[in-house]
């Protein structure tokens, strides 16, 4: 009795660990494969920084380090996030659905929204009329190398696509507009 109960306890606290993705396999992806793409392109991003700023003969300014480090967290989380819902679906509902081409499908239409977004004026009134688009970055913390990051954690492009897309909701009569 003791024995099971020591395991029913491991088993709870294996699993209250939080994530911000679905399945396993999402969250094997994150630390590893997602995360070495990530390391190499920032470590190759920050060198550009360097020399651009070297080349001006100043140094690299603090907040493009940290815009660097919240876009390429944010990037991290897409890509992640993009590959979860493509094994959710497989696991689900398809068992020879193609992850692999819906999870690149998937990163190219949310990092094109990223990008829109991320020029776009009217960026604080969309972020703000979806507020579920904001994640806990507890839940997904960001690699050590992009630390310390702001406490409002990535921005979550699949759910604020997903907001923009909704109608207006009939109930509250929030007017969610399309960009």
């Amino acid at each position: 009795m003791l024995a099971r109960l020591s395991l029913v306890l491991g088993a709870a606290l294996i699993s209250s660990a939080a994530s911000a993705f679905d399945n396993i396999e999402a969250d094997a992806l994150y630390t590893r494969e997602v995360r070495k793409m990530i390391q190499e392109e920032y470590a190759t991003v920050l060198d550009g920084l360097e020399k651009q700023a070297k080349a001006l003969g100043m140094e690299v300014r603090k907040k493009d380090v940290d815009e660097l480090k919240q876009h390429m967290y944010e990037k991290a989380f897409v890509m992640t996030k993009c590959y979860d819902m493509g094994i959710t679906r497989r696991k689900m509902v398809d068992s020879k659905f193609d992850v692999v081409k819906f999870g690149k499908q998937c990163v190219e239409v949310h990092f094109a929204l990223m990008r829109e977004l991320k020029i776009s004026r009217n960026y604080p009134t969309i972020a703000e009329s979806c507020y579920t688009s904001w994640i806990d970055w507890r839940e997904s913390p960001p690699y050590d190398f992009l630390e310390p990051l702001s406490a409002t954690g990535p921005t979550d492009y699949i759910k604020l696509k997903k907001c923009m897309e909704t109608p207006p909701d009939p109930l509250f009569g929030s007017q969610r507009r399309r960009y």
